[in-house]
């Protein structure tokens, strides 16, 4: 068992608007841009200096009704936390791989719900 998760890293939306969404979180919220870039699978992100990101929703997820891509946690202790995935049979999404984050690895809770945690 890991002692210590971390904390909120970042929150990952996915839009149906994307535009929209951003001119919300923006205008609206006052979120300020910090980046706008591709994310791994070549949908446009859009990441705000307020540790939340906007990405396009695709169509197979949206009937789903999964608004979130992904809550990341950063972790003290990453490769314990590798370690006890794999001990509890915990089958990871992705990685452990680089990326703009550090390390990070990807997995779903029991409700489905990725998370990605990274160093």
């Amino acid at each position: 068992m890991v002692e210590n998760v971390g904390t909120i890293s970042h929150l990952l939306i996915q839009a149906v608007d994307l535009e929209r969404s951003v001119e919300f979180y923006t205008d609206v919220v006052g979120f300020h841009i910090k980046e706008r870039t591709d994310f791994g699978d070549g949908r446009p992100l859009v990441i705000f200096e307020e540790r939340m990101g906007l990405t396009e929703l695709p169509a197979d997820r949206a009937e789903a009704g999964q608004a979130v891509e992904h809550v990341a946690f950063q972790v003290p202790e990453f490769d314990a936390l590798v370690e006890s995935l794999e001990a509890n049979d915990v089958t990871i999404d992705d990685g452990p791989k680089a990326t703009s984050y550090g390390t990070s690895v990807y997995f779903f809770d029991p409700d489905g719900n990725r998370i990605e945690c990274h160093d």
